[in-house]
């Protein structure tokens, strides 16, 4: 059940997710720092990170969006896929009113909640991203037989004798 969105048999949507995940979990990490140390520059470093993170989200929902148009799905299916995208675009929209909250006075209390609500979204939606690929195959590619391994069933050719010179 693979989307139209990959290089060669490759899905492109999970190779783009981990960044907006791993700049909005350290955006989160710089906002602890900045209340360990009261340095500024942990403040300036969570904006940034949530700034790269929208760019990161946005790569990743355009591939998204074209393996849900275009990924066969039965309609269970696309129920749960529908939900992903929806909790993704919610938490984007989230980081882009946190980042807008942030560039003027990133010392601001509702960027640190909004930054823990989007932290806790993710979870939910990686949650939902994970029921797609593992339980249902969604961006999973048939598994094709390579030539010269054993066939289900059959067990694997082990080579006789030794080697010679």
């Amino acid at each position: 059940m693979q989307g139209k969105a990959r290089i060669k048999e490759h899905p492109i949507h999970p190779m783009l997710i981990p960044f907006p995940i791993a700049f909005w979990v350290g955006s989160l990490i710089a906002d602890i720092a900045y209340f360990a140390t009261d340095n500024d520059f942990w403040t300036s470093m969570g904006t940034t990170l949530i700034g790269f993170g929208i760019i990161g989200a946005l790569l990743a929902a355009i591939a998204g969006f074209v393996d849900y148009f275009t990924a066969p799905m039965p309609a269970r299916v696309k129920g749960t896929a529908t939900k992903h995208m929806l909790v993704n675009l919610g938490i984007t929209l989230l980081f882009v009113v946190n980042y807008l909250l942030r560039v003027d006075t990133p010392e601001t209390a509702a960027g640190y909640v909004l930054s823990v609500i989007g932290i806790a979204a993710l979870l939910y939606s990686g949650w939902l991203g994970g029921d797609l690929v593992y339980d249902h195959r969604v961006g999973v590619a048939e598994e094709r037989p390579r030539p010269g391994a054993p066939q289900a069933g059959e067990r694997p050719r082990v080579p006789t004798g030794t080697p010679r010179r």
